[in-house]
C-alpha cells in the first residue's frame, strides 16, 4: 500500500544537529532520525513511506526566505513534497505568499505556539486571505505543544472559528485536530457543523497512537469521515513504523467492514487528492 506521511520535518545540514538537540531538550523526546533530509528519505525507505510532505517554520521574519529557497531546492527530490515558511510579523506576506506558490510549494505552515500568535486572531485573516486566494493549503500546529509553556495558541474552539471563517478554503488542523484536546475538539467540530464538516478542512493524525487511543480516533474518524483524515507521524517526533502499524489498527477497529478503502484513503489517497498528485 503507498504511504504519505503528511507532517514531517527537517532542517538544512548545516543546523539540523544543533536545531534537533534543541527541540528535543524541549519536549523531552528521542526523536526517529537525524533531522536531515537524508535522514529522513532513509526513513522512509526502511519504513516503507512513499512520499513525506516536509513543513518547516519560520520562528523569526528573516528566516522566510532563507528556508523557502532550500525547500525550493528539494522539493520533489527523493520523495519529499516541501511546504513554505512564513512568520505573522512579515510585512511583505505577499510577496514571499507569491514566491511560494511560483516555486511550486504546496502550502504554508504555522505554529501559533512558537510564532506567537492567537490563531483567530483577525490581524491573520489578511494573511490567510492570501494563502487561500494563491491555492494554497494551509496547516496549523493544533492544541498543545508539549515543549511550550500554555497558553494553547490554537484550541478547537479557535479551530472552529477558523472553519467557519473560511469556508471552502484549504485547511489542516495537525494532531487529529488538537493535540491532547482530542474530546474538546470532537466536542466543539460536533456542536458547530452538525450538518458536516466544512469542505476544505482536515485534520492529519500526527503525535499520534503514543497521546490517543482507538476510542479518541474513531470519534474523531466518524465526526470528520474518512475522506479528511490525513497520515502523519511529526517526525522524528513520532516513529513512522509504529505510527502505520498503529494507525491501520485503529481504523481498523474503527471500521471494521471496509477498513481497507478506508485505510487507503487516510494513508494517501486523500493526500494525492488535496496536494494535487
Amino acid at each position: 500500500m503507498k504511504i504519505i506521511n503528511f507532517h514531517t520535518h527537517i532542517f538544512a545540514d548545516a543546523i539540523a544537529k544543533r536545531a534537533i538537540s534543541t527541540l528535543a531538550e524541549k519536549s523531552n523526546k528521542i526523536p526517529s532520525y537525524d533531522g536531515t533530509a537524508g535522514g529522513l528519505i532513509a526513513d522512509m525507505k526502511k519504513t516503507g513511506v512513499d512520499i513525506s510532505v516536509v513543513q518547516p517554520v519560520a520562528t523569526k521574519p528573516t528566516q522566510c526566505e532563507t528556508i523557502n529557497r532550500w525547500a525550493s531546492e528539494l522539493n520533489g527530490k527523493d520523495g519529499l513534497v516541501f511546504f513554505g515558511a512564513l512568520h505573522p510579523d512579515c510585512e511583505n506576506y505577499r510577496e514571499i505568499i507569491a514566491n511560494i506558490k511560483a516555486s511550486g510549494l504546496k502550502g504554508v505552515k504555522l505554529h501559533p505556539d512558537y510564532q506567537g500568535f492567537f490563531a483567530d486572531e483577525k490581524r491573520m485573516y489578511p494573511i490567510y486571505e492570501e494563502i487561500f486566494s494563491n491555492g494554497l493549503i494551509l496547516l496549523f500546529h493544533s492544541g498543545v505543544d508539549i515543549g511550550l509553556p500554555p497558553p494553547v495558541h490554537l484550541t478547537p474552539d479557535r479551530a472552529v472559528t477558523l472553519a467557519r471563517d473560511f469556508d471552502g478554503a484549504k485547511m489542516v488542523f495537525a494532531h487529529l485536530g488538537g493535540f491532547m484536546l482530542y474530546k474538546e475538539t470532537a466536542r466543539a467540530f460536533g456542536k458547530a457543523f452538525e450538518n458536516g464538516i466544512p469542505s476544505g478542512v482536515y485534520i492529519d493524525t500526527s503525535m499520534g497512537s503514543l497521546y490517543y487511543d482507538a476510542d479518541e480516533f474513531g470519534a474523531l474518524l466518524d465526526l470528520f469521515t474518512e475522506d479528511k483524515l490525513l497520515f502523519a507521524t511529526d517526525g522524528p517526533w513520532g516513529y513512522a513504523e509504529r505510527e502505520i502499524a498503529a494507525q491501520t489498527e485503529m481504523i481498523k477497529k474503527a471500521a471494521g467492514n471496509g477498513y481497507e478503502k478506508i485505510t487507503e484513503k487516510i494513508m494517501h489517497k486523500n493526500a494525492e487528492k488535496l496536494l494535487g498528485i
